[in-house]
């Protein structure tokens, strides 16, 4: 894995970053564990087989998600 620096540009530091989480995320799902992440509803547990699991609703009122 290339090493962030002070002097790495900014738009090759978020690359080496994107490419980093990306990795991060698909090693837990690979175990079975979920990643926390948000949408337009609130923040959810993604899961590797793709259900979501809300933990925090944004939009009251709000009574079945799907």
């Amino acid at each position: 894995m290339k090493k962030i620096n002070m002097n790495t540009p900014k738009d090759e530091a978020e690359c080496i970053l994107r490419q980093s989480a990306k990795r991060d995320i698909e090693n837990k799902h690979k175990l079975g564990l979920p990643t926390r992440t948000v949408d337009e509803l609130g923040v959810y547990d993604l899961y590797p087989d793709g259900r979501k699991e809300y933990v925090k609703l944004y939009k009251k009122g709000i009574d079945d998600i799907e």
